[in-house]
């Protein structure tokens, strides 16, 4: 092969094809390959189905499996090539010589020649998987139980309480395994309504190990799907699934990236709206595959390009920042640096930045993380206990993938680049966004006045004179009668100052959007530090 390697079989290569000229496939037919779920989804964003939506030339396929003893795993037709496993280096050079091949392009993307798992280690920097066993947290009254702080901290019961739970919307999630998700009270309802659409495990290619390979993607679950009254609910529980297996968290190659792009791939096909990935990567068991930081600009790693690409195809990509903030490597990973792609980071739910979430920028410049949500003793359902309490990116990311997916039912005639666009001028510090936050953490009900209109029908009608605004420390209001009470509150409704001052002191109040009311006049009151 062209990267020299090809002495170390067995192992993992990707074989890259020159075109699809002889493809069966057209643009005029996309039924054949695609559900109409998915060319809806087109349709409605105004996405043309091109040429990098047709299947690669089975043809082309056929001819690299008869080469020799070679097993195809996957067909990847947004990269236009196989990944195939083979033992046999004399079917490697067949494979050379064909003239479809893009021999430049076709690399060894897992040496193993031992035939045996290299790199027998958990993976942990990826993401924080063990979690804190604990009783169900009393709250009140709120069906939420556990989950209430990290719901409320982005606002999204407001939506909930209009109807907005996610139902409809199709939501992807790549994982590691979703151990014992079948069984767990909280996605009791989930399974028995039938609204797991699909699963498949890309790393064995079968979905034998859908529900045993992984606790990890059971937990990244709890945070979108659980459905618990009053011990547990996550952010979008009435939604649709797809449960897919990209991540062999015994050892780390390039080779999972590639089983990204094909899950990648038959979301699109599904039609999945959403897709929530709580992985990332940057170094490998073989250190030749290592992503340096210049590699992270947004475009360029194989799992970046093809979560790009499905942004385009009109899906809304997030994907955890990472867990490296109090590492050497204290930056993003792959995919979260993707130009298209919404990367969460973690705070705690009183809004300081967990030290372990990964920071930005890219190595573009490109604000990253783009937002924030709670990922630090974040509620998800237990084993041993109703409720656990897990820390990572990896639980911050489905907060917001959830979150979206209701957004994007209450406006089905928007984009997936309109919401993204929405959650990120809603977060409180959109207008002034840094490397450890990004814009900062969403307030989901502005992102959907952001849609409506009620924010400015309701909130800015500027009768009331309030300066400056922005403000930092100290208002001043006036054009109100003498003894006038004045009320401060923030975008939830939740009111924090009352006064009959004229010019009161809001350094208490956290940077964000307020609104301020006297009897009948109101203004919007935007506080920046």
């Amino acid at each position: 092969m062209a990267d020299g390697y090809a002495q170390l079989a067995p192992g993992y290569y990707y074989i890259a094809f020159t075109d699809k000229a002889n493809t069966p496939y057209t643009t005029t037919n996309p039924q054949a390959f695609l559900s109409q779920k998915a060319i809806n989804r087109r349709q409605s964003q105004q996405i043309d189905i091109t040429e990098e939506d047709l299947p690669v030339d089975p043809a082309y396929v056929q001819q690299v499996e008869q080469a020799g003893n070679v097993r195809i795993h996957h067909a990847l037709k947004w990269m236009n090539g196989v990944v195939i496993e083979t033992y046999d280096t004399v079917a490697l050079d067949a494979i050379d010589q064909l003239n479809f091949v893009d021999t430049a392009s076709s690399v060894l993307i897992r040496p193993d020649s031992s035939g045996k798992w290299a790199g027998a280690q958990f993976h942990k920097d990826k993401f924080n998987t063990k979690a804190l066993s604990g009783a169900a947290v009393s709250s009140g009254d709120s069906v939420y139980g556990g989950a209430q702080a990290q719901i409320e901290q982005i606002n999204i019961h407001y939506l909930h309480e209009e109807g907005h739970t996610g139902a409809g919307m199709l939501i992807a999630v790549m994982d590691a395994g979703f151990s014992g998700m079948d069984t767990l009270e909280a996605y009791a309802s989930l399974m028995a309504s039938g609204r797991v659409k699909a699963t498949y495990d890309f790393v064995r290619r079968d979905s034998l190990l859908t529900y045993r390979a992984s606790t990890h993607g059971t937990y990244v679950m709890g945070c979108m799907a659980a459905k618990d009254t009053g011990v547990v609910i996550g952010t979008a529980p009435d939604a649709d699934y797809l449960l897919l297996r990209t991540e062999n968290v015994f050892s780390e190659y390039i080779l999972e990236e590639y089983h990204w792009a094909a899950a990648a791939e038959f979301a699109d096909s599904a039609g999945a709206y959403v897709f929530n990935t709580s992985l990332g990567y940057t170094t490998f068991d073989d250190p030749r595959q290592n992503h340096e930081y210049p590699d992270l600009d947004g475009n360029s790693t194989v799992i970046t390009r093809a979560a790009n690409t499905a942004a385009t195809k009109g899906i809304l990509v997030v994907n955890s920042a990472g867990n490296y903030g109090n590492a050497q490597w204290r930056y993003i990973g792959a995919p979260a640096d993707g130009d298209g792609v919404l990367a969460v980071g973690a705070v705690d739910v009183g809004g300081n930045l967990a030290g372990f979430s990964s920071r930005g920028p890219n190595a573009a410049g490109m604000v990253k993380p783009n937002v924030m949500a709670n990922g630090v003793f974040a509620a998800t359902p237990g084993y041993f206990q109703p409720i656990e309490y897990v820390n990572g990116t990896s639980f911050s990311g489905p907060i917001i993938a959830g979150a979206a997916a209701c957004l994007w039912q209450a406006n089905s005639n928007r984009t997936a680049l309109e919401i993204k666009q929405a959650i990120e001028e809603s977060a409180h510090l959109f207008n002034n966004p840094n490397d450890d936050f990004g814009y900062g953490i969403p307030h989901f009900p502005a992102a959907d006045w952001n849609f409506t209109g009620t924010e400015e029908e309701v909130f800015n009608t500027n009768e009331l004179l309030v300066y400056p605004n922005p403000a930092n420390r100290v208002i001043n209001v006036s054009e109100i009668a003498q003894g006038e009470s004045i009320q401060i509150f923030d975008l939830a409704g939740k009111l924090w100052i009352k006064t009959r001052n004229a010019s009161i002191d809001v350094s208490m109040l956290q940077p964000g959007v307020y609104i301020v009311k006297a009897d009948s006049k109101t203004s919007k009151l935007v506080i920046q530090r």
